[in-house]
């Protein structure tokens, strides 16, 4: 057996957030925030919906701004001052599993679909 250093990354849970049910873990991250398009469940694309996404270790979550601090407006605002194509903030998220489109208003393009998908709690450096 041959000995080598390895760095080993940690990712530290920064507070946990108490809601109806659940206790739920929240972390600081940096990551891109990505668009994407709608697509429906028949894989027909929904023109000109687009969805925030943010990129974090090997996977796309989806943003579920209803059960979130930071609406889609603030995320907009931030992005906005971020130079570049990759545009990456600081954030106190959230990793949830369940329904992205129940937010106990009518969306006219939602799908019910179901998954991983993120909150947002702040963004640094606003």
């Amino acid at each position: 057996m041959a000995c080598h250093n390895s760095k080993t990354i940690t990712v530290v849970p920064h507070t946990k957030i108490r809601n109806e049910k659940t206790v739920t873990q929240t972390y600081i991250i940096y990551a891109p925030i990505v668009l994407k398009d709608f697509y429906k469940k028949v894989g027909q694309k929904k023109d000109p919906v687009q969805e925030h996404y943010i990129q974090h270790s090997a996977q796309d979550y989806f943003i579920k701004f209803c059960e979130g601090k930071v609406t889609k407006s603030e995320l907009e605002t931030a992005l906005s001052k971020q130079k570049g194509h990759i545009k990456t903030l600081k954030m106190e998220v959230s990793f949830r599993d369940g329904t992205w489109d129940n937010c106990g208003e009518a969306i006219p393009y939602a799908a019910t679909r179901t998954g991983r998908y993120a909150v947002i709690m702040k963004i640094f450096g606003k």
